[in-house]
């Protein structure tokens, strides 16, 4: 397939910029809990890349027309189907995908392997919920409100280390929210205050082998982690959200009330919460200030808690919540049911006399692909391109100094990638899929 667009000028201006609004959209038709709509939710999610789905687990027994789904279905973009997961048993609080394969906490964890769900380990029921699940030095790890782990001692995390959960170090005291890999290290956020014999204020960190505090740690409890370009976010309780560079602590102000989910996306991270500001329950960050996001709205019949969710998929990012029931500023508001995704606009910054074509082929590629650049009537100049992944993040960058380039797959995965072209202060965009 060959792929092309034109870049036409633009006679009233020298620089004209078209867009279209961000947009918010229904995902389906949503998620519901039949018997009482009221309770409703969605408490987790977690994107397949290899598969291109978006799995997400909740309090809800239909997903769009497709009933009996339990509490947990996925969305491949278009409609949502089932896991065989008809037990109607409670939603995972937590998934993560790990070596191609789908983990869920609740009971106890789970793994599905495309077929059947079958329990990581004994299969006896926790005394608690586990509320993250996070993958460190190649092995599995979950957090919660527990402490015993499919029989085993173990304050608020656990490790599986293939046979068997065992405990991390002491643990903690209370309650862990949120866990994260950064610097090469494991860090947990909670309601905690100790871990082992070590005082901590909500935020502590694991190096494999000891727990030590993170900078004396923060003021209140923490919700949500996050790394953010090359620093840790922490969001929840006062001062709402912060930010670790691996020496010292800096507040994020101009927020108002609690933050409970963190995401990377569009490079920005996006925050959602019980605020009011700066946006109502869902905002952006730029690493130093907080701002609205553009038409960026979330309407709940009850507070957003930390169960919220988001997650990035096919380039859009998806907000799930508690009777979430709408996204978006009037008049641009939808309706929904508990889930909705937000996309980008498409722009187009054109220069005068510009009618530049740039082609791509082929598309899909298995190991390269051609960018070409076809009558420019200027010299091309603050040329290049970028390739992200369906989660945002970039998978290849370059300088364009001539009017063709060659894109080499290298290691990437297949899938499903985005990418965008600046050349003559025009931009272009496209879906490219990498496949064998």
């Amino acid at each position: 397939m060959r792929s092309g667009v034109k870049i036409f000028s633009v006679l009233f201006s020298s620089s004209s910029l078209f867009s279209f609004s961000q947009t918010w959209s229904d995902v389906g038709g949503g998620v519901t809990f039949t018997s009482m709509p009221s309770l409703s939710s969605i408490y987790a999610m977690a994107t397949d890349t290899i598969n291109n789905v978006l799995y997400v687990s909740g309090t809800f027994d239909s997903a769009g027309s497709v009933s009996g789904c339990g509490s947990i279905a996925k969305w491949n973009g278009v409609s949502w189907d089932t896991l065989l997961d008809n037990s109607n048993s409670p939603g995972a609080a937590s998934l993560e995908i790990f070596n191609s394969e789908l983990y869920a906490g609740r009971a106890h964890v789970e793994k599905w392997n495309g077929m059947n769900w079958t329990p990581i380990g004994t299969g006896v029921s926790w005394n608690g919920v586990q509320y993250d699940l996070c993958v460190y030095n190649g092995e599995m790890y979950t957090a919660g409100d527990f402490t015993i782990a499919d029989g085993n001692p173990a304050k608020h995390i656990a490790k599986w280390n293939g046979t068997s959960w065992v405990a991390v170090g002491s643990g903690v005291n209370n309650w862990i929210w949120s866990l994260c890999v950064y610097n090469g290290e494991l860090y947990a956020g909670g309601v905690f205050d100790s871990a082992g014999t070590v005082p901590i204020n909500y935020i502590a960190k694991w190096n494999g082998t000891n727990w030590s505090s993170v900078g004396g740690g923060i003021n209140s409890a923490v919700n949500t982690l996050c790394v953010y370009n090359g620093e840790l976010y922490a969001g929840g309780g006062f001062p709402y959200l912060s930010k670790w560079n691996g020496t010292t602590w800096t507040v994020i102000t101009g927020i108002n009330s609690t933050v409970d989910y963190l995401q990377v996306f569009n490079n920005k991270l996006v925050f959602i919460g019980e605020f009011s500001t700066p946006g109502q329950s869902i905002a952006q960050c730029n690493a130093s200030n907080a701002s609205p996001l553009t038409n960026g709205a979330i309407t709940v019949g009850n507070s957003l808690t930390p169960a919220s969710d988001m997650a990035v998929f096919n380039g859009s990012l998806y907000v799930g919540g508690f009777n979430l029931m709408s996204a978006g500023i009037f008049p641009n508001a939808i309706s929904c049911n508990n889930i909705a995704s937000y996309s980008l606009p498409n722009s187009i910054n054109e220069n005068i006399n510009s009618s530049t074509e740039i082609n791509i082929h082929p598309n899909p590629f298995s190991t390269t692909t051609t960018i070409e650049i076809e009558n420019a009537n200027e010299k091309i100049k603050n040329a290049q391109f970028i390739l992200h992944d369906i989660l945002g993040r970039v998978a290849m960058k370059s300088e364009i100094t001539n009017s063709k380039i060659e894109i080499k797959r290298d290691n990437l995965p297949n899938g499903i990638y985005f990418l965008r072209v600046k050349i003559n202060d025009a931009t272009y965009s496209e879906k490219i899929i990498i496949t064998n």
